[in-house]
């Protein structure tokens, strides 16, 4: 199929997955002796810079902009970094990081002092505040080390009277707040609601926040090691586990690492589940005047949540035996061994600070930042490219910002052939996420996929929430409880442990829906007298072809980013689909509809 032909099949009805690996291969003539013309043509430079930081695509001014002088890229690249759309893009890389936005996993209820709120309510509260700190460390320019260095942490109303923070109901949704008691002072590992998407059952023993931590921070997974286990040992048996740990060589070679790692989440309680939080309302949070550590529980497990022990008492036969969480917990009570940081220091008051000067930190961010904007595997970033991202890096004082920027701008992104000695891969296509779909068609139609799932699972008429708790509104693109998230190739962290980026049929079928609600609802709004976002040059009478084609090649530069001159073949493809819609429905309403579901899911609309 010619690569034009091919690029309207999804108009009239030719299979989308025929011809994806066509897509983007526009003719560019090569010169193996100068830079110009081997670079991607400063539309797709452009387009793929503000898919990767924004999740949007480019306004028609971004580019003719960047049509008329390739050089203005820089200066918007400049105003994306300091964005709310750039924001969202760090929140959502940091959630895969941290493995957190799992709405399939514990959610603290809302009950007492959150009465009356829903679980999308807790839920944002509890899984969005670490990821705001790490945005506004960013977005303010600050060393990127500060998101485990920084006293800070953030809440909104929902958040304070869930951890008992003070919040200005006049001021802004999101807060800054401090820190407030003796937690060792480390940024988003700081914040408890980290440690209720990773807890630990007792036996556990922390080793799992410890990996988390490590995986997300370090780049460093203690489960990817390549240990040969024997199956000799009883994982049953706490006392033979405890055991092995010690003196099996084949345990020792990861537990020598990780538990003294472990060994520095002591302090914080181990596995607060909503049954828990709802259990302990129930009773009456526990009797204040009996020392006893059933009740000391209750009382932690009632809002304002107190996850976060200095030390703990135990009652047995009339004696009392007091451990402290971070000095002799560790040893008295569980016989593991003491915290230390991969043989480096010791202090559990100075977690932030090791991981912060740990030379992985930094190495760590650069793959994670390339490998989410590029859509690539951490572990496949070319050295050449690793090397040169660290020193830009580094010399930015470790500038988040510049990184993203150094990332969008690297050779292996905006160039389709590599200079001579230069064996790196070049960066192909990649296909819009979930998230970014969705801030793409808001920020394109003003629609947002969103339910209110109150009577999800009601067997009955006037049933309105599940157990007296209701779920409320939520965001179809970004739950997987009630939408499609997983669906469309996202993660939850919990169940779904990596995104995907291939255009499987499931994802395709999410996004063929989704763009026709957005059609919907932005032909409705443009054409009934709204303020148009798409249709700007057209009525709901105007049906005549130079009226039809001239908005269609406004909408194909806006959606699309093809100028006239190279949309030729498109726009006679979409002219023809108006057409046929015309008579098929009737109006122009209905027609428009058509096409712009087409257009919404096309292939370059999908990918960049």
């Amino acid at each position: 199929m010619p690569r034009l032909a091919c690029l309207t099949a999804p108009l009239i009805g030719v299979s989308l997955l025929g011809c994806l690996c066509l897509l983007g291969c526009k003719d560019d003539p090569q010169d193996s002796g100068a830079i110009e013309t081997r670079l991607r043509p400063a539309s797709d430079r452009l387009t793929r810079a503000s898919m990767a930081l924004r999740g949007v695509r480019p306004t028609t001014d971004e580019l003719r902009s960047v049509q008329a002088d390739p050089s203005a890229l820089d200066g918007l690249i400049d105003g994306w970094l300091t964005s709310e759309a750039f924001a969202d893009t760090i929140r959502d890389m940091h959630a895969e990081q941290l493995r957190i936005r799992s709405d399939l996993d514990e959610i603290p209820p809302p009950v007492g002092a959150l009465d009356g709120y829903t679980f999308a309510d807790t839920f944002e509260a509890m899984n969005e505040a670490p990821l705001r700190l790490i945005s506004d460390v960013v977005i303010s320019g600050r060393p990127y080390t500060d998101i485990v260095r920084t006293d800070e942490l953030w809440t909104n109303a929902v958040g304070a009277a869930m951890w008992g923070y003070d919040h200005d109901p006049s001021g802004e949704a999101w807060q800054q707040v401090s820190i407030g008691d003796d937690r060792p002072v480390a940024g988003v590992l700081s914040d408890g609601g980290l440690w209720i998407r990773h807890r630990s059952a007792g036996g556990n023993a922390n080793r799992g926040r410890a990996n988390a931590v490590a995986s997300a921070l370090l780049c460093s997974d203690f489960l990817t090691r390549d240990i040969a286990v024997s199956g000799d040992v009883d994982l049953s048996d706490p006392a033979q586990v405890a055991a092995a740990v010690r003196a099996n060589p084949e345990c020792i070679g990861c537990h020598q690492a990780l538990d003294p790692l472990a060994a520095f989440w002591y302090g914080w309680f181990t596995a607060p589940l909503s049954s828990g939080i709802i259990g302990s309302h129930d009773s009456g949070c526990g009797d204040v005047a009996q020392p006893d550590i059933d009740d000391r529980i209750a009382q932690a497990l009632c809002y304002p949540l107190d996850l976060w022990w200095s030390d703990v008492t135990f009652y047995s036969g009339g004696a009392e035996i007091t451990y402290d969480l971070l000095d002799d917990y560790w040893l008295g009570a569980l016989d593991l061994r003491e915290p230390l940081y991969y043989g480096l220091g010791d202090d559990p008051q100075k977690l932030g600070e090791y991981i912060a000067e740990d030379p992985r930190f930094a190495t760590c961010a650069v793959e994670r930042f390339y490998s989410f904007l590029t859509q690539t595997e951490p572990s496949e970033v070319p050295a050449q490219t690793r090397a040169e991202l660290l020193t830009a890096f580094s010399e930015s004082g470790s500038d988040a910002r510049e990184l993203a920027r150094a990332v969008v701008t690297s050779d292996p992104v905006i160039s389709t052939t590599p200079l001579p000695g230069d064996d790196r891969e070049r960066v192909g296509l990649s296909m819009v996420r979930p998230g970014q779909y969705a801030r793409m068609i808001e920020d394109l139609t003003g629609f947002t996929w969103a339910v209110n799932a109150d009577d999800f699972g009601c067997e009955s008429d006037g049933c309105r929430c599940r157990d007296g708790l209701c779920p409320g509104d939520v965001d179809l693109a970004k739950t997987d409880a009630f939408g499609f998230r997983a669906m469309a190739g996202g993660m939850d962290g919990f169940k779904v442990l990596g995104s995907h980026h291939d255009p499987t049929p499931t994802r395709l079928m999410v996004y063929d829906r989704y763009a026709a609600e957005a059609a919907a609802h932005v032909v409705g709004s443009d054409l009934g007298g709204g303020a148009p976002r798409l249709l700007t040059m057209v009525s709901a009478t105007d049906t005549d072809e130079a009226t039809v084609r001239a908005q269609l090649t406004e909408l194909h530069l806006r959606i699309h980013g093809l100028f006239e001159a190279d949309a030729a073949a498109e726009i006679d493809a979409s002219w023809a689909l108006f057409s046929a819609a015309l008579a098929d429905t009737g109006g122009a309403s209905g027609a428009w509809e058509v096409v712009l579901t087409a257009m919404l899911q096309h292939p370059r609309a999908l990918f960049y």
